[in-house]
């Protein structure tokens, strides 16, 4: 087997499936994964950045269909399993998120008013036309955050981001439960299709609800369990990279970086910094001069009360560490030099 050709084909294949996902509407967010490589005694030696490659590409690609055919399989029959499943977004939180983009000009009306109508397909082409701008932080925040969380459910709901209308997890039983049930019902499922009934019965007693071991009175609680526990797992996978990224700041109290505002709210202006991708905050105090700065919740902008300087989202900056917690996992910045506002 020539593996370059072969890999060549699986890319091609891969290209073909993320067109056929953008055409039925799935939403693909640009999110940053900063992550902390530890040395043998557990601390920090460098913060990277996890970047879409071709070849996670692919790999992404094989097991989202993987889990999509999966899913399908078993919704065409009827049967309960633990689906993988992302409902519409509320219209409410979508009014706020467009209202904000319009304001600040990433958006126009007519995209706002079909984003408002939870088209995946105007949050789609936002999400696109912001890329590589100022915008996109805000963009990718704010309608990310206007989604529902997905979560598992015995029954098939459809997976809203994806655009697909059956979703589960089916590829990593080793490691995430939800996907072992999955495999539970499946063998089940497909014992029962081939030799009948009564003999997937006898043969599979454990699966087919008799018994201790039945699925199916237990499942409505399972899905609700898990959904928990990833809550749970994902913000202490949250706050751990948050804590090593504060304990790599702590040596470099004093140095300077160069950044970008990536969020803004009433505590000052967050800042991602070019070479690590962590991010830290810069409070008001620590904006630089005697003033005071007002926040304007609607454009997303910080404004100087004498001076009238501005910032707002991709404002280029230039910071310095300021102080750490790193029991807490707090990187504090104070700014040094802000380049001028989009507004």
């Amino acid at each position: 087997m020539d593996l370059r050709a072969f890999l060549r084909d699986a890319d091609g294949l891969a290209c073909a499936r993320r067109a056929i996902r953008h055409a039925r509407g799935a939403i693909d967010f640009e999110t940053v994964e900063v992550h902390a490589l530890l040395d043998g005694q557990g601390l920090p030696v460098r913060i990277v950045t996890r970047e879409r490659t071709a070849a996670t590409s692919l790999v992404e690609e094989a097991m989202l269909l993987a889990n999509e055919c999966v899913a399908s399989w078993l919704a065409d029959r009827g049967l309960d399993a633990a689906y993988r499943v992302h409902e519409p977004p509320s219209p409410d939180e979508l009014a706020a998120a467009s209202k904000t983009l319009v304001e600040i000009g990433a958006i126009d009306r007519a995209s706002a008013a079909a984003i408002k109508a939870g088209d995946p397909a105007a949050i789609e082409h936002a999400v696109e036309k912001s890329h590589g701008t100022g915008y996109a932080p805000l963009v990718n925040a704010l309608l990310l955050r206007a989604m529902q969380r997905a979560v598992y459910r015995p029954h098939n709901l459809g997976h809203y981001a994806l655009g697909a209308d059956a979703y589960c997890h089916f590829t990593s039983p080793i490691r995430r439960y939800p996907d072992l049930l999955v495999h539970r019902e499946l063998k089940r499922a497909l014992a029962q299709e081939r030799l009948g009934k009564a003999a997937a019965r006898e043969r599979t007693p454990q699966l087919t609800g008799v018994g201790s071991q039945a699925l199916l009175p237990v499942l409505p609680q399972l899905c609700r369990h898990a959904s928990t526990r990833e809550r749970i797992a994902d913000a202490a996978a949250h706050a751990t990279q948050k804590v090593k990224v504060a304990q790599y700041y702590a040596s470099r109290i004093g140095e300077r970086y160069a950044g970008s505002v990536s969020w803004i709210d009433e505590m000052g202006a967050f800042v991602r910094l070019d070479d690590t991708g962590a991010e830290g905050l810069v409070r008001m105090s620590a904006l630089g001069g005697d003033e005071w700065w007002d926040f304007d919740g609607d454009l997303m902008v910080l404004s100087a009360s004498a001076s009238g300087r501005t910032i707002s989202l991709g404002t280029r900056v230039v910071v310095e560490v300021a102080r750490v917690n790193p029991v807490r996992g707090h990187l504090d910045l104070a700014l040094i030099h802000a380049a001028r506002a989009l507004h």
